[in-house]
Order: C-alpha cells, then sequence, then structure tokens
C-alpha cells in the first residue's frame, strides 16, 4: 500500500511524511499540482529527515502541463535536469511519475519519452499513467494505443493506473496489461503496476458528485453512499490483487484510527492496528 502526501509546503510536507511512516506506511507519492511545487524542491525537503528506505520509495510525480517552460525543447531539457538531480540525490528516489496533464499539451508525455536521451531514463525509473476507465470505446483504444507508444519508448518501467469504479472495465484494462506484458518478454524487467483508490467517505463522494476531478469516471451506484463505494472499492482491490497491482491510497491518511480502516477496506492484515505514531521530528 501506497500513500499520497497532500501538504501545501515544506513543513507541512516533512511533518505529514512522518506521520505516515510512524504509521508504518512505506512508499509515499509526491503529487505536482501546480507551477509553484516543483517535484526536486519537494524531494530535497524529505532528505535526512525520512529513512533510506522510505526516501528511495518516495515517487515525484512530473506534471508537463505544470513544467512547460517556453519551448518544448526547453521543458525536455528540464524534465532530464530533473532526473539527473532527482538521480544525484543523497537517497535517489527508485522512480518517478511522467504525466501530461489535463488538456491538450504542446509537449506531452510521449514526445518528452521519445526525446529523452537515454542516459537520463537510466538515471532513475519512469513511470506513466493509463486510464481504464474511459467509457467511450474510441477514446479507450486512442488510451491504450497512447500507452503502447509510451511502452514502446524503452523508457518506461511502471504503469500507474487511473482512479475508476467501473470494474468491468478495469478488468478489460489489467487484461490488456498483461497482453502489453507478454510482448515485453525479454524486456530488461517487466513493467510495475499501480492502481489508484480512494478510501470513500460521505464528504468526499459529495465532492465528487459535484466537482468531479477531470479524468477519473465514477458511477452513480459508486457516489451513492458510502457503503457501495467501499463495495466497489474492495473488488477493485481484489482484481489489483490477482494482477499484482500495488495499491496507491489517493485521499488523506491523518491518524492511526484513519490507517486502520484503509487497512481493513483494502483487506491488508486484517484489522490489525498500524504501529504506534512517533512525534514529527524537526529538520536535521
Amino acid at each position: 500500500m501506497r500513500l499520497e502526501l497532500f501538504g501545501k509546503d515544506v513543513a507541512s510536507l516533512r511533518a505529514e511524511a512522518l506521520t505516515l511512516v510512524g504509521f508504518g506506511g512505506h512508499g509515499l507519492n509526491l503529487p505536482h499540482k501546480s507551477k509553484d511545487s516543483p517535484p526536486l524542491a519537494t524531494l530535497r525537503a524529505l532528505q535526512g529527515v525520512l529513512p533510506p528506505e522510505v526516501l528511495r520509495e518516495c515517487v515525484p510525480h512530473y506534471s508537463l502541463k505544470f513544467a512547460y517552460d517556453r519551448s518544448s525543447d526547453v521543458t525536455r531539457q528540464s524534465f532530464a535536469t530533473f532526473c539527473a538531480e532527482a538521480a544525484a540525490l543523497p537517497t535517489p528516489p527508485r522512480q518517478l511519475l511522467l504525466v501530461s496533464g489535463s488538456g491538450s499539451r504542446k509537449f506531452d508525455s510521449v514526445q518528452c519519452l521519445r526525446s529523452l536521451p537515454q542516459e537520463h531514463s537510466d538515471a532513475i525509473g519512469i513511470g506513466v499513467a493509463f486510464n481504464p476507465y474511459i467509457p467511450d470505446r474510441a477514446e479507450r483504444e486512442r488510451e491504450r494505443a497512447r500507452l503502447r507508444l509510451k511502452v514502446g519508448t524503452g523508457r518506461v518501467s511502471a504503469v500507474w493506473l487511473q482512479l475508476g469504479s467501473d470494474l468491468e472495465l478495469l478488468a478489460e484494462g489489467l487484461q490488456f496489461l498483461s497482453t502489453l506484458a507478454d510482448e515485453r518478454r525479454g524486456a530488461a524487467a517487466p513493467l510495475r503496476l499501480y492502481g489508484s483508490v480512494f478510501v470513500p467517505s460521505r464528504q468526499l463522494l459529495s465532492r465528487m458528485r459535484f466537482r468531479p476531478w477531470c479524468g477519473v469516471h465514477l458511477s452513480d451506484e459508486y457516489l451513492a453512499s458510502v457503503d457501495a463505494a467501499e463495495a466497489i472499492t474492495r473488488r477493485a482491490v481484489a482484481l489489483y490483487a490477482a494482477h499484482r497491482v500495488e495499491v496507491l491510497v489517493e485521499t488523506a491518511v491523518t491518524s492511526p484510527a484513519e490507517l486502520r480502516h484503509v487497512r481493513m477496506l483494502l483487506a491488508l492484515e486484517g484489522a490489525a492496528p498500524p504501529p504506534a505514531a512517533q512525534p514529527p521530528a524537526g529538520p536535521p
């Protein structure tokens, strides 16, 4: 199980990361949600604060939407520089997640991967996003074709599945990923797979009904109640487990009780309580 950070500044990111590690979290994802939150600054803020084994499993997101700078060439070079500088940190992350960002882009993840020099893609593992939940068949096929293009560059080591609730489409998407993996037999390493879930709450469902996230497709059944959403989540997690997909929780976890609920929902060690939380330490 992986958890996402929601802190808005260096101090809150450090405190949140230390709290989640104190709860027993082993993998953290660091979103890139604005031009004012560069992923390298977040990584540097956590160096020396977290233990090396957690730092290796911190996955920074790199959004080309927010990183775009004047031209495709400048943006590509900025990404290459990020890869090199992240790999040079005292404890570098094992991988990053490269996303184009919502809407059409002058320079998207396919173009970025195609133009990235080999030495930079070797410096750090690169994951890419895939949405198996797109309702329209033609758009779904385009999404699969784009993933083939990304993987076909030889730069991709992981695939991160978008949130959604249509379990039939999820099963189809996972089968497609299995076919893609079969086509890559003989590659240096198999693709690592990650799948996102929400931990439903009434507040979250209300927010998704009235202001849904771009690209996140949640059915009326899922949005009807917490019980219905949790039932769908459990079935999605079972599909993930059958395909060796590691789960990423995209809702904030702020207490041992919330983590205990997450572990029960995801069927991780039953209802076993998490380790006692440690008070956040100050920066080194």
